[in-house]
């Protein structure tokens, strides 16, 4: 009997020639594919650089008009109102109370009527002013009557001219005293008697004691709730012979700013803005955040090291004068990064272009490069296969004859044809496919025992596997606190009952809901209980709300909102009534409530019947706007 050996094979042709072409054509592949890559790579991180350089320039200046609008406006204000001072400040006093009225508690405001559209002296509409003189200013002293005369007609004369640009214009004292014109907000009007704004920073930067430059300041980042959005405010002072007479304000609104910041961007790469001291402005990445923080956010308190790093690096760069550079690499983030200066503020405008974008340039060129490779090896290989067509190819489809066979289970068949008695590779690969033959028989009986068992396991963890993806996407859905449905579910929600009910011209009911006086409750009673305070009132509300398409959902701290689809006015009513009094029997105690022992919501009422003009966002609006009047008559209770 023939034994099979490597030894019987005499000389491996396939092999000398596989290994001489395989290193030829390796040799020129990588050698091509390199050189190529190292060039190309260089071309994009130059061109790049420079495109970043000119677009980070470009969008810092496009981004500072508004800034250096702000400042050059209160700069020519400033010099009107000492215009005015030095020719009126002795007899303006005199026109004090054609503007201004002494309220109830001692207090100082404006006249109604000035917020409302009245006519001036000059035949002229005056509207959208309002002003708050705090009780422990010196309303009788004529000069400080001047004063606020002077501020009053400076309001008249420019508000309107700045209300394209800016939310508003004001003028406040450090006397505890603000004039604003304001279109659409009575500010002075409603501000508390006992409001005190001389600690706040729009007030304090531009005390003497803080500025005693006597320049122009910004405030940091802050979130307006009479505006609800975001501002900065920009503070200029006015003093005549070393006296604080007055400042000079324009409130900044930034949603517009931010809505740039994050999708104005060169594709691929993001922008954020960061102020001198580290102050986070705007950032993809940190609403929530910011948000949480309530805009005082700093790079240092986030863990973050790669933004940590990002920040340094602009600091030293611009403390050693190198900002005008605009470009440097970031190891840590792998990136370019562009930044430029937003004047006004003085914040840092940054673009973030990760190094990666390049790769899509450089593959494309080498994918060229890999095709053309491909051709030459293909050509190579015709080339061995005329070679060893006669010496290897047909043998070998004896052994595809025969493994096509062994594929369909026939184990024995065909053994006779193999070439064994061969003394090269070929006849060595005959011999042990033979013996493999005998072993693949044996394990494929084992196999198809062993493939059932895991069909079986495969199943059950398949099972499993949905069982788990659907308990997840309940949870994305839910609120984890209140076990009531979450931001996202209403915002679905809403939009498919708002289209449900348009096609169906059916009314859609909405309920706004806020607890009352509820910072109060978590500062006397801690948050954990404030917690189960928010559960309990979730649990009481749900039960209103059980047919099919109502749904509680929690879509602020305090604020629920309750979606009630075709519901008549009546309806709606008696849902808010149901509710008002659901809450006021659980007699959750709450002593440091002002108009109840226990807790109590105010209610927003809204409805109507969507048409082809409107959105969602105008029954959530009315409903906001109900549930301020509910505040505003005194809470606990609902309004329309």
């Amino acid at each position: 009997m023939y034994r099979s050996s490597p030894q019987n094979v005499q000389r491996s042709l396939s092999t000398v020639t596989l290994i001489q072409m395989g290193i030829r054509v390796t040799v020129v592949v990588l050698a091509v594919t390199l050189l190529s890559y190292c060039h190309i790579v260089k071309t994009l991180e130059d061109q790049t650089s420079d495109k970043l350089s000119k677009y980070i320039v470009e969008r810092a200046q496009k981004e500072s008009i508004i800034f250096q609008l702000a400042e050059s406006s209160q700069r020519n204000l400033k010099a009107v109102f000492l215009q005015s001072w030095q020719h009126s400040k002795d007899s303006a006093n005199q026109q004090f109370t054609r503007y201004f009225t002494l309220g109830g508690d001692g207090e100082v405001r404006t006249h109604q009527r000035w917020f409302d559209g009245d006519f001036n002296a000059e035949g002229l509409i005056t509207d959208s002013i309002s002003g708050f003189v705090s009780p422990r200013a010196p309303i009788e002293d004529p000069d400080f009557r001047s004063r606020l005369v002077l501020s009053f007609l400076m309001l008249e004369r420019y508000g309107a001219s700045y209300r394209n640009q800016f939310a508003n214009l004001y003028l406040h004292m450090p006397e505890n005293v603000n004039l604003v014109y304001w279109p659409g907000f009575p500010w002075g009007l409603e501000a508390k008697t006992d409001l005190d704004m001389t600690r706040e920073e729009w007030m304090t930067i531009a005390f003497q004691e803080n500025n005693p430059g006597r320049d122009t300041r910004w405030t940091g980042l802050y979130f307006d709730p009479t505006a609800r959005n975001w501002m900065v405010s920009c503070e200029t002072p006015v003093d005549w012979q070393g006296r604080h007479l007055v400042t000079i304000g324009h409130d900044i609104l930034l949603q517009e700013l931010f809505e740039r910041v994050f999708n104005d961007r060169i594709e691929g790469a993001y922008n954020f803005i960061l102020r001198k001291d580290g102050r986070v402005i705007a950032h993809p990445d940190k609403r929530a955040e910011l948000d949480a923080a309530k805009g005082e956010l700093n790079v240092r308190d986030l863990d973050d090291p790669e933004l940590l790093s990002i920040y340094q690096t602009l600091l030293l760069n611009h403390e050693q004068g190198e900002a005008s550079s605009h470009i440097f690499t970031h190891a840590l983030s792998d990136a370019f990064i562009a930044h430029a200066m937003i004047d006004g503020p003085d914040w840092f405008f940054v673009t973030v272009y990760p190094k990666a974008l390049l790769v899509d340039s450089a593959r494309s060129t080498a994918e060229f490069i890999l095709a053309v490779s491909l051709f030459s090896l293909v050509v190579e290989l015709l080339m061995l296969y005329l070679v060893l067509r006669r010496q290897v190819i047909k043998p070998l489809s004896h052994f595809v004859s025969v493994s096509d066979r062994i594929a369909e289970g026939d184990f024995s068949s065909g053994q006779d044809t193999l070439p064994v008695r061969r003394r090269d590779e070929i006849g060595l690969m005959a011999r042990t496919f033979q013996a493999m033959t005998h072993k693949v028989a044996n394990y494929h009986r084992d196999l198809e025992t062993s493939v059932e068992e895991r069909t079986h396991q495969l199943k059950t963890i398949t099972a499993q596997l949905q069982q788990a993806n659907t308990e997840l996407e309940q949870l994305t859905y839910t609120d984890a606190l209140t076990q009531t449905a979450n931001k996202r579910r209403f915002d679905e929600s809403i939009h498919q009952e708002w289209n449900r009910a348009a096609r169906n011209e059916t009314p859609l009911g909405l309920i706004m809901l806020d607890i009352d006086y509820f910072k109060r409750y978590n500062d006397t009673y801690g948050h954990v209980q404030g917690d189960e305070c928010l559960r309990k009132l979730a649990a009481a509300v749900m039960q209103w709300a059980n047919r099919s398409g109502e749904l509680v959902a929690r879509v602020g701290g305090e604020e629920f909102a309750v979606l009630l689809p075709n519901v008549s006015m009546e309806d709606l009513h008696q849902a808010g009534e149901h509710i008002l009094q659901t809450v006021r029997s659980l007699n959750i105690e709450h002593k440091d409530s002002p108009i109840a022992d226990h807790v109590t919501v105010s209610l927003g009422l809204a409805i109507c019947i969507p048409g082809p003009a409107q959105s969602p966002k105008e029954l959530i609006k009315a409903a906001d706007d109900a549930l301020y009047r509910a505040k505003h008559q005194g809470r606990n209770r609902a309004a329309e």
